[in-house]
């Protein structure tokens, strides 16, 4: 009787432990945003690539520290939304942050964040 409870118990915790894993990884690791540039000038092109939204979402990306919309894309069959965009020409030189909100992969609805780094004109090395 003692064996059937510590197997049942060790049977347990290998369960519990695998759901409380794949709770901590959402959103995956390594599925989160990229940008062309970190480091850009007011006017510059930037394309930014999100993975992790549901297929056929569509998802909004906005700039902060003063909330400019940038625009939307859907995401495409493997989740994956792009948008390139022009950093505005009001945008103060300083870090900021683009944010891409939509619904996950698993229905719920989700931000991921990146940031970059905005140079006055001329001071921007497009890296």
């Amino acid at each position: 009787m003692l064996k059937k409870i510590l197997l049942l118990t060790a049977a347990l915790l290998f369960v519990t432990a695998g759901t409380a894993a794949a709770q901590d990884a959402y959103p995956p690791a390594g599925n989160g945003a990229t940008v062309t540039i970190t480091r850009a000038e007011p006017g510059q092109p930037i394309t930014i690539r999100v993975q992790v939204f549901a297929p056929g979402t569509t998802v909004d990306f906005t700039l902060f520290s003063a909330p400019v919309h940038l625009g939307s894309a859907v995401a495409d069959a493997n989740g994956v939304a792009t948008l390139t965009f022009t950093v505005p020409e009001n945008t103060a030189p300083g870090t900021h942050t683009i944010e891409a909100t939509g619904i996950g992969a698993d229905g719920r609805p989700l931000t991921v964040r990146q940031t970059i780094t905005v140079v006055a004109d001329g001071a921007g090395t497009g890296s």
